[in-house]
């Protein structure tokens, strides 16, 4: 379903005093509503609290062609995202039937500005969805209430961005004012959560007139793994990039190990914050010489990288490692055995893994 705005009244310093009054009744003449005097009323209801809507007359053009010269509110309404203020412009159509059906509503993208993708809300026309416009009733539902649930809506979740433009890679573009809703895009060429301030944010560069740069916007892309077990690297799916406004950006991996108490520095690699190892063992980074009966996994053995999977690949590695130093350590004698030989003494009960799955299965029954 198209739609044409065919009047001319956007400016609401023009529709402000109350000899307007006559001037909506003469819009409202044009069109055959069913309850003028109720479509009059949330009107001007709507106006004393969001004087930015200017009532004029749209025609929207349906999908069999036909047309419907309506009276529209045109303008925008005020959303509070991260403690920003952004203006959201929209086009509300008001039905001959009201208020026995639902206003129609659009949002309405200026020239630099897009719908964003799979909104809860906003089809890619436009058009807006809500569970109050379903459950509509006659006789309590009104303009006003629609405008205050569009904005508690819009709060959480903006539907438009301004367009991204075809900048190089490694550029900023230039900031977009339109309706107070001022994000930069900014072009990216890598994949995952971008949290710099270079080609994966978005910043407003004329911020109180000097070169700081203000973070407005976060680009995001989703990524999938290929290839072999313990071989995969990661690719952008594509399509699926997204802008996420932000007004404050915080590194979340600010992980740094600091050496052991009880280590030596010669067993840490204090450039990458690591303990020095082979397969888990703990090695002395000067010579290779493993510090016996001490091992390594995590984070502290490989930095902080990895998922789920890279940690069971990790520790499965330090666990062979161990494995195997207590079967060579079998004919040692008692003074270089390792302490965990004292657990797996007779002294001990030892629980296998189907002992163990059975005490698992009986505390969760109980």
């Amino acid at each position: 379903m198209r739609r044409l705005v065919i009047s001319n009244n956007r400016n609401s310093n023009n529709y402000s005093s109350h000899s307007n009054a006559d001037e909506l009744d003469k819009l409202l003449a044009l069109v055959p509503y069913q309850s003028r005097f109720r479509v009059k009323t949330c009107i001007q209801n709507t106006r004393s609290r969001y004087n930015s809507l200017i009532p004029q007359i749209g025609v929207l053009i349906h999908n069999n062609g036909s047309e419907s010269k309506l009276v529209l509110l045109s303008g925008t309404i005020p959303i509070i995202y991260r403690n920003a203020t952004y203006n959201i412009p929209i086009d509300l159509y008001i039905p001959e039937t009201y208020p026995n059906d639902s206003p129609r509503i659009y949002v309405r993208p200026t020239q630099n500005m897009v719908i964003k993708n799979n909104h809860p809300h906003v089809d890619s026309e436009g058009l807006v969805y809500l569970p109050y416009l379903n459950a509509w009733q006659s006789s309590s539902s009104s303009i006003l209430e629609v405008c205050v649930k569009l904005i508690d809506v819009f709060s959480q979740d903006p539907p438009l961005f301004s367009k991204p433009s075809s900048s190089p890679a490694n550029s900023i573009n230039s900031t977009t004012n339109v309706n107070q809703y001022n994000y930069t895009s900014a072009t990216a060429t890598s994949a995952g959560f971008y949290t710099t301030n270079t080609t994966n944010t978005m910043t407003n560069n004329n911020v109180n007139n000097n070169n700081v740069n203000e973070v407005i916007g976060l680009k995001i892309i989703k990524n999938k793994l290929t290839g072999e077990s313990n071989q995969q690297s990661v690719v952008n799916i594509p399509n699926t990039e997204e802008i996420l406004p932000a007004q404050l950006i915080l590194t979340s991996v600010g992980y740094q190990a600091e050496l052991p108490p009880g280590l030596e520095m010669d067993y840490f690699n204090e450039k990458k914050h690591i303990v020095c190892h082979k397969n888990g063992r703990v090695i002395n980074k000067n010579n290779d010489d493993v510090k016996p009966k001490l091992y390594v996994t995590g984070w502290l053995k490989r930095g902080p990288t990895g998922i789920i999977g890279t940690n069971i690949n990790d520790a499965r590695e330090t666990v062979d490692s161990i494995l195997k130093d207590l079967a060579n350590n079998n004919n040692n004698n008692d003074n270089n055995k390792s302490p965990l030989f004292d657990l797996l003494s007779d002294n001990h009960q030892i629980v296998n893994w189907e002992q163990h799955n059975r005490i698992n299965n009986e505390e969760l029954k109980r």
